[in-house]
């Protein structure tokens, strides 16, 4: 089967209301993986909690099919369907919108992939695109998790006032 890959945008702001999101759309093929992100934006090796994950791609889908990374299996993922949980429009252009619920405890599971100081993500996984007329190859992004660093020493801010003389 072949597969074509593409970037992935990284859009750091808010996908619902980000004016590059907007640029971005005009011309794009269907099955194009507009961008994707995730919350908490930045995640710590000890996180608690949730993850939530959103990825947008042009056109209208019901479904797309997501390879969640897990080095311990022997295929190193565990294939996942998303179902579709919005629709948006953009200068006319259909984007369907998709996203999971993760607990925080997957991050176990991809800290074992290199990531640090000049590496600071972990892949979370594949989202793939089929084409359902079998014309194209599938659409294939690899989505990444933005870690923070928890060795940084902490800081103390202080302000300078100028004095009066």
């Amino acid at each position: 089967m072949a597969v074509k890959q593409q970037g992935s945008l990284g859009i750091g702001s808010d996908p619902y209301v980000s004016s590059s999101v907007s640029l971005a759309a005009d011309g794009l093929p269907d099955r194009t993986v507009l961008g994707d992100d995730h919350f908490p934006r930045i995640l710590r090796p000890a996180e608690a909690g949730t993850i939530r994950v959103i990825a947008e791609v042009v056109g209208e889908f019901q479904t797309v099919v997501f390879r969640l990374s897990q080095a311990t299996r022997s295929l190193s993922y565990r294939e996942e369907l998303w179902s579709r949980s919005d629709t948006r429009a953009v200068e006319g252009r259909a984007i369907s919108v998709f996203e999971n619920i993760y607990p925080a405890s997957i991050l176990s599971d991809l800290l074992v992939y290199p990531h640090g100081h000049d590496n600071p993500h972990v892949p979370i996984g594949r989202l793939v695109v089929p084409d359902s007329a079998n014309k194209e190859p599938e659409t294939n992004v690899m989505l990444w998790l933005r870690l923070g660093d928890s060795d940084l020493p902490s800081s103390t801010v202080g302000t300078i006032v100028e004095e009066a003389g």
